[in-house]
């Protein structure tokens, strides 16, 4: 559990006893007025597995803020259960860490029987836990055992598996790591990038014992000498890293899997975007644009499945949202059927940051499609201050 020590004055810890007895009318105990839960994170450097198993419990975990969580850079934090969900925990989970810049968000998967809150709380503590044994190794490298070409090969290698061969590729220098080495030359973008990887690898094996599977986004802060920030991110499944423009992270989704096969082309895609009565047909099965855009082909946990995450490098120059599905999903775009980042980004308008986070989770739980009703929903919102006031 998330503990909070109650705070004594001087005073009362250098009081001499004035009783060398019981006196003789007990005074009652008042007993330790039990601090809001979002009050205590706030002080928190980082969430331990208990602790976020205690917020997993709680129907509605209120947007708490933790200012300078790296110089001039705040965060804020909220989560929310679904409606009815007689005494299960929320399947999403969210983690940060103040010492590395981790922030990550992970919504577990409840089909095979297993526990979908134990594989997300899972994954986002074997993600700290692994990035911060390996700090020192990969990241504070001063023997420099792990040349920067080194890591780059296996970044690279990761990259390919998540290619076709018959994918026509494309320039983009958000998973450029030539260009990541560009905007920071001491290479701990790469780095970083490269611990991110391991870390995956580590959290798939340890989310595989819990019979259950999880998605994840999210990734390492980054401050380049010249004041820019970065999130050097990692991604599996379909939580989202948002920016206002769009998405950020690529989705291990169905429709993406047809695409680079050659399965599908775009103007099917956008048929189908377009009419949801239109479906593509598959095996034996048909499926509607929403159909392939939410079944997953990739998640965290998956036995049959290394882990191949998206990893990528973005930019941040004022405000990103890392969500689960139950944002995502619920607050869209009706023509595009994408995440409505021109929705989600307007109700910062008027409100501090804590404020705007948990309109994004109100907004979220208020969906009004009969298909798709209100979900689990976690939410961390990065916030870059224009100066370190």
């Amino acid at each position: 559990m998330i503990s909070c020590r109650p705070m004594s004055s001087s005073r009362e810890s250098l009081a001499p006893e004035f009783h060398s007895h019981p006196p003789a009318h007990p005074i009652p105990e008042r007993g330790i007025p039990k601090v809001p839960i979002d009050a205590r994170l706030r002080f928190q450097r980082t969430l331990e597995h208990e602790g976020i198993a205690e917020l997993q419990n709680e129907t509605i975990v209120p947007a708490f803020e933790k200012r300078d969580f790296l110089p001039g850079v705040d965060i804020a934090m909220t989560m929310q259960q679904k409606p009815n969900r007689a005494g299960k925990p929320n399947e999403d989970a969210g983690i940060f860490d103040q010492r590395t810049g981790l922030v990550l968000v992970a919504d577990g998967l409840g089909s095979g029987g297993g526990n979908p809150d134990e594989a997300s709380r899972s994954a986002v503590v074997s993600m700290r836990d692994t990035i911060r044994k390996y700090w020192d190794t990969i990241v504070n490298d001063a023997e420099r055992n792990y040349p920067i070409g080194r890591l780059m090969e296996k970044l690279t290698a990761n990259q390919k598996l998540r290619e076709s061969p018959e994918e026509i590729p494309f320039y983009d220098e958000r998973r450029d790591f030539d260009w990541a080495l560009e905007q920071d030359q001491s290479g701990d973008m790469v780095r970083k990038a490269a611990l991110l990887l391991l870390a995956t690898l580590y959290a798939n094996d340890e989310v595989r014992h819990t019979k259950a599977k999880t998605t994840i986004a999210g990734g390492l802060l980054h401050q380049t000498p010249d004041g820019r920030l970065f999130l050097i991110g990692v991604s599996f499944g379909d939580s989202v890293v948002l920016e206002r423009h769009g998405q950020v992270n690529e989705e291990d989704s169905l429709l993406r899997y047809l695409l680079q096969k050659n399965l599908i082309n775009e103007e099917r895609v956008n048929e189908l975007r377009k009419d949801p009565e239109q479906t593509f047909v598959l095996g034996r099965k048909e499926r509607n644009y929403e159909a392939l855009r939410r079944t997953m082909v990739n998640a965290l946990g998956d036995e049959s499945n290394d882990a191949t995450p998206d990893i990528f490098f973005h930019e941040i120059t004022s405000d990103c949202i890392l969500a689960s599905d139950g944002v995502a999903d619920r607050v869209e775009n009706k023509k595009t059927r994408e995440p409505d980042t021109e929705r989600l980004f307007g109700l910062r308008a008027g409100r501090d940051l804590k404020g705007w986070t948990d309109s994004i989770r109100v907004t979220a739980m208020q969906a009004k499609d009969a298909d798709k009703p209100p979900d689990d929903v976690v939410t961390i919102v990065v916030h870059k201050r224009q100066t370190l006031s």
